[in-house]
């Protein structure tokens, strides 16, 4: 017999598909930033001013 009001704990609550589309993005990218030798601290001011350019880029090109 199951209890109404305490649902099993891998029952998960409705969530959009945007919502799980972002989780999972995020998932990857602290997978990806665990393996990465990037360091922001030894990227040069170059590559620092050039990240923001890129990321509005890659928005744009996911919108």
């Amino acid at each position: 017999m199951t209890n109404k009001d305490n649902p099993p704990e891998d029952a998960s609550p409705s969530i959009s598909p945007g919502e799980a589309l972002r989780r999972q993005a995020e998932e990857i990218a602290r997978e990806k930033a665990a393996l990465s030798p990037e360091n922001m601290e030894v990227l040069s001011p170059e590559e620092t001013s050039q990240m923001p350019h890129e990321l509005r880029v890659h928005q744009i090109e996911l919108d």
